[in-house]
């Protein structure tokens, strides 16, 4: 039975002497380290365990002689024979005998060498993801599924003039203080984030002006999105705000502007109008004139 489990296993297990070197090791452990039995059992595991690792490998190894405990678990790498790294989770059981005195080693290894691969891969996609975050133009803030803010870039907080509040959830979006272009106090539930959440809707924007830490009042667009991972489950929504103050103080002034000259435009209108009217009677009364002359001068004609 134990030479069946041994050999059948579908984790490597071996045998170690006291001394660090390989008794019996199974086919899987050969295979996972890409070495033939006879490589493994020529040698000891601290030839073929990676430099930084071997430190942790041999605390650990002193702790089981020493009777600190009686098996240890950790992650480490072997060097594969191009000197490449091997994952391995790998827990050790020191077998004593009736005297209770070391006799050998039983160490389980795992290939994880897939798990890191993606991790070390989750990490650059990370890293690349909070690198467009920040180099990104706008102010972006996100949120978990339960509307609780989760963090943000640097950018947002150089618009809102403060740091980002630390909202659980949607009702507190509250403490973010902003008003409508009528006047009225954005309300919780009207932010476009809380709107997304709460209606499952995939995108919704709204201007405002918002109040910075300075207490000065900002034209701030937000607008909100919905974040899903690739099977459509909600994971939460992110928050993009846009500084467009100098946009809305552009456009009020040329709205000023406009109407100023409207007034003026209405006003040379109505005086070249009333100039118009003027020289209208002008000429009218050129007509009564040049008729009275000539009737004056057919009455003295008459006379004479």
């Amino acid at each position: 039975r134990y030479r069946a489990l041994f050999d059948n296993a579908g984790v490597g297990i071996g045998r170690v002497s006291i001394d660090g070197r390989f008794l019996e090791v199974n086919d899987r452990y050969c295979e996972l380290l890409g070495r033939t039995r006879e490589e493994l059992l020529s040698g000891g595991f601290e030839e073929i365990t990676h430099p930084d690792d071997l430190a942790e490998d041999l605390r650990n190894v002193n702790r089981l002689l020493q009777g600190e405990a009686t098996a240890f678990s950790m992650e480490k790498r072997y060097l594969g024979k191009d000197g490449s790294s091997i994952w391995v989770d790998m827990t050790v059981v020191l077998v004593r005998d009736a005297r209770g005195e070391p006799v050998y080693f039983i160490p389980v290894v795992t290939d994880i060498s897939a798990r890191k691969d993606a991790e070390a891969n989750l990490r650059k996609s990370e890293a690349r993801l909070r690198a467009v975050v920040e180099a990104a133009p706008v102010g972006l803030v996100f949120a978990d599924a339960t509307g609780q803010i989760t963090g943000g870039n640097a950018r947002v907080e150089e618009i809102i003039g403060h740091s980002i509040l630390p909202s659980p959830d949607v009702d507190a979006y509250a403490d973010w203080i902003s008003f409508h272009p009528d006047g009225r106090r954005v309300e919780a539930r009207e932010y476009p984030l809380a709107r997304v959440l709460g209606e499952n809707a995939q995108r919704a924007e709204l201007e405002v002006r918002y109040q910075r830490g300075d207490g000065r009042l900002s034209w701030v667009r937000f607008i909100a999105s919905l974040v899903r991972d690739p099977g459509g489950n909600l994971l939460g929504g992110v928050v993009a705000s846009l500084d467009v103050d100098a946009e809305r103080r552009a456009l009020t002034e040329l709205e000023r502007l406009n109407l100023d000259l409207t007034a003026r435009v209405a006003k040379a209108v109505a005086d070249r109008e009333a100039a118009l009217a003027q020289v209208h009677e002008m000429q009218k009364l050129e007509t009564i004139d040049q008729l009275t002359g000539g009737v004056a001068h057919d009455f003295n004609n008459l006379l004479t």
